[in-house]
């Protein structure tokens, strides 16, 4: 009887690892990419000037858009608030787009921020919400 028991057990733990790793899995190996132009990595920006993007994106699926985000590093200075601006693109649906000297968040870095090192963040996305994540470091002052 403890042997019957046995198997049972182990052929009921073998199917549900069997069924738990089946190939019916879609690995995502085509993710979005970019090559990102400017910003450029430690690139120093200064108050009241311009963040701009150029960049080119393709995907063996369809664009959707990029999401580009600044959040803070840990070396920032000032009295004022950390600027974490945040804008989505819309890109074509096509294979490939590029962007070439697009404005970022505003006209004008604001002056009542925090000045020192930032992450810029772009977050490529496909049609299938796949998506990709780039990160440069760059300097406000």
């Amino acid at each position: 009887m403890t042997r019957k028991i046995t198997f049972y057990a182990v052929a009921f733990w073998l199917a549900i690892i069997g069924i738990s790793c089946s190939d019916d899995d879609d690995a995502v190996t085509d993710l979005p990419t970019a090559i990102i132009e400017s910003p450029v990595e430690t690139q120093l920006y200064q108050r009241g000037n311009s963040m701009m993007l150029t960049a080119s994106f393709e995907s063996k699926i369809g664009l959707k858009e990029c999401t580009v985000y600044l959040k803070e590093a840990q070396s920032l200075k000032g009295w004022d608030d950390p600027w974490t601006p945040e804008q989505t693109i819309a890109l074509n649906l096509q294979m490939s787009d590029q962007i070439e000297n697009q404005w970022l968040f505003e006209p004008y870095i604001p002056f009542d921020i925090k000045s020192g090192d930032y992450i810029f963040t772009l977050l490529v996305v496909d049609t299938e919400l796949n998506y990709t994540s780039y990160e440069i470091p760059v300097t406000i002052e």
